[in-house]
């Protein structure tokens, strides 16, 4: 039989794990206030957006753009319902003072789950895919010299990078080979790069990717070993954000 000592102390026990949890569940983020409207259609608005210290704003926006900001996934992560890419919304929030930029996207996760009542789950799914890695003659790199975040200029094929981690330049080729690209180059530091693709070129990356084999169009292929660097077809691991439901209109605000 357990004694009155031992079953108080037991309680106390887990009185103190209790109290523990909810220390450290943290508060979920939310902006200080927020607007989530289904876009006018006949008002023929381009999709924008525009991020500041003060607001978030989104113009004729597909739910899928918006998740894939807020969850920080690639286009090719995300498993969505095909209405994700034919529905606008026009979003406004403002950020509360004093949060930094790293906090947004958890708001606009909460804002997400809360507006279009979101539920979703992520799984790891091995398929095809390009790892980025460094050539045999060694990587032809300029460092960069600017400071601030990445950022990329495109004009018909001239692509440059600026300030750019090898990480976030993978992702961006993602965009360009139709397949993921995952960094395993092993360098540090941010580099200035430049691209040069013809029209022609970039409508044949697509087609490319599933054909990596012949590399017919495919110069990126070429312009990649020009800067000591070469993709690799492989099967990775590749994480993906799954939409099990989702409110088509979102509630009110």
């Amino acid at each position: 039989m357990t004694s009155p000592v031992n079953f108080a102390l037991a309680l106390l026990a887990v009185a103190a794990a209790d109290g523990l949890r909810a220390q450290s569940a943290e508060p979920r983020l939310v902006f200080e206030v927020a607007s989530v409207k289904p876009s006018d259609e006949a008002s023929k608005k381009p999709m924008g957006w525009q991020y500041d210290d003060a607001r978030v704003s989104y113009t004729r926006a597909n739910l899928k753009v918006l998740v894939m900001d807020a969850y920080n996934v690639q286009y090719y992560q995300l498993d969505a319902p095909s209405w994700f890419e034919t529905q606008h919304y026009d979003v406004s929030a403002k950020i509360p003072d004093g949060a930094s930029q790293d906090q947004v996207a958890p708001m606009l996760q909460t804002l997400l789950t809360e507006r279009f009542r979101m539920t979703l789950h992520r799984e790891t799914r091995n398929e095809p895919a390009f790892a980025l890695v460094v050539g045999k003659s060694g990587p032809k790199l300029r460092n960069s010299v600017e400071t601030g975040e990445p950022a990329v200029t495109v004009n018909d094929g001239h692509f440059e990078w600026r300030r750019a981690t090898m990480a976030w330049f993978a992702q961006r080729l993602s965009g360009l080979t139709g397949r993921p690209v995952v960094d395993m180059t092993g360098l540090s530091g941010k580099f200035d790069i430049t691209l040069e693709l013809t029209p022609s070129e970039l409508a044949g990356l697509r087609s490319a990717a599933t054909a990596v084999e012949s590399q017919e169009g495919t110069s990126i292929f070429e312009a990649l070993r020009a800067i000591g660097l070469k993709l690799e077809a492989r099967r990775m691991p590749i994480d993906h954000l799954v939409i099990d439901s989702a409110l088509r209109v979102p509630t009110e605000n």
